[in-house]
């Protein structure tokens, strides 16, 4: 697990934790409500019930990251609703489920109940208003969480976090590498697949590539048609992040071949090309629509740099802006192709490609 992922799904557990030990805390007046049954009083201790509330949290964000994580790998291919229903059912069965045998297990290992009482007081519990409360709250907080998580995915951390923060509302100034990833032969192949299916190529070939690349702490800036930009901090890149990147992405789509030959009767290539310079970073738009934007040239000359990647015939090109930044050139086959004019530019542009 890659530790950014891990000191999120650490946080999501925390959240939970607090938020359950917060209900507890806002309904001590209410629990009395526990003795129900006047042949058998439940033994009801504040400390006791917030161990119980821990190991409850506990467990739970355990069980619901692991259910997340298995709805992604075995639904990834239903309709969205159905995945939701089965979501909200399988969460609240977990908790109903994880409530009941936490609280048992811990009756028996630190309270000396056997299994009969510890089976009783859980029961009796259940008949209780506080129960019902507590299931949903707990559930209500669960969604809440895996919402602002799935929402952090959908955006990126960093995009996320500058909304929040309002960092660029104002334009300012960073020094940043950008990626341009693109299909080849897309014209072709959207002749002759039509829009339908050539949009699907897409939806497959961008889900793939994205696999595992959390751990590389990049932004997506656009998908652009068939192209994705990515776009990273200069100084989280020294050891030629870009090359690592592009390496993991054609394993992905090499891993899915026979896949891609038996739906779509071929294997998705893309090429690419890495610059890296200065840029304004702001959040722009009206009222009711906003989005994170950079401008400068930098963009415009990582764009035209694709079209040398044909030129070369390379799968990626660099230019020398970006290799500069690197203390750690990890190919050998990196090849020097010259200093070249790109379209729409005058001056010239040492660049590589591999």
């Amino acid at each position: 697990m890659y530790k950014k992922a891990l000191t999120e799904n650490i946080l999501f557990v925390i959240f939970l934790i607090l938020g359950a030990c917060v209900f507890v805390y806002s309904r001590f007046t209410g629990l009395e409500d526990l003795v129900i049954d006047p042949t058998y009083i439940v033994p009801f201790d504040k400390k006791q019930f917030y161990f119980k509330t821990v190991f409850v949290a506990f467990f739970q964000g355990l069980f619901i990251l692991s259910f997340e994580k298995f709805l992604h790998k075995k639904l990834s291919q239903h309709l969205i609703w159905k995945k939701r229903i089965i979501w909200v059912l399988g969460v609240f069965i977990l908790i109903f489920l994880n409530i009941f045998f936490i609280s048992i297990f811990y009756d028996v290992l630190f309270e000396d109940f056997t299994f009969s009482q510890a089976f009783k007081a859980i029961r009796t519990l259940i008949q209780t208003n506080l129960f019902i409360v507590f299931l949903i709250y707990f559930f209500s907080f669960s969604a809440f969480l895996s919402f602002l998580k799935h929402l952090r995915e959908l955006f990126g951390e960093p995009v996320l976090l500058n909304y929040i923060t309002g960092k660029y509302e104002n334009p300012i100034e960073e020094n940043r590498a950008f990626m341009f990833l693109d299909l080849n032969n897309s014209t072709q192949l959207a002749e002759e697949m039509g829009h339908l299916k050539y949009s699907n190529l897409l939806n497959t070939c961008f889900k793939d590539i994205l696999d595992g690349l959390q751990k590389f702490d990049i932004e997506i800036y656009q998908f652009v048609g068939d192209e994705i930009v990515f776009t990273w901090k200069s100084e989280t890149d020294l050891n030629n992040k870009a090359f690592k990147i592009f390496s993991k992405i054609e394993k992905n789509l090499q891993r899915k071949q026979k896949d891609y030959l038996l739906k779509f009767k071929m294997l998705p290539k893309f090429k690419s090309a890495v610059h890296l310079g200065a840029v304004s970073a702001t959040i722009i738009g009206g009222q009711n629509y906003k989005e994170m934007a950079y401008h400068g040239d930098v963009l415009n000359t990582t764009s035209r740099l694709l079209e040398q990647c044909h030129l070369h015939k390379k799968k990626i090109v660099f230019s020398e802006n970006y290799l500069k930044n690197q203390t750690n050139l990890i190919d050998e086959a990196l090849q020097y192709l010259g200093s070249v004019q790109l379209r729409g530019k005058q001056s010239y542009l040492n660049i590589y490609g591999v």
